[in-house]
């Protein structure tokens, strides 16, 4: 779960959204992402949002965060392809 911005704006709510990130994408697209994307310069690895928005600053606990793990955790892994 990271802070979300929405073309590179600041939400006047801190949200967050939920990702599946794709960190070897970076590889072939991470020149492309770091001139197009702000979230790309801000750290962001190359993903998929799932859920936007999904949580705000004040939701974000470890209970929550222990709850969302162990739904997502159970469920298993699946080849993806773009």
């Amino acid at each position: 779960m990271v802070p979300a911005t929405r073309r590179g704006r600041t939400p006047s709510v801190p949200t967050s959204a939920l990702v599946v990130a794709f960190p070897a994408l970076d590889e072939a697209l991470g020149d492309l992402r770091h001139q197009l994307d702000p979230a790309a310069r801000a750290g962001m690895p190359a993903h998929v949002t799932v859920i936007f928005p999904f949580a705000t600053a004040t939701s974000r606990n470890p209970a929550t965060l222990e709850r969302l793990e162990s739904r997502i955790g159970a469920i298993p892994t699946f080849p993806v392809v773009f």
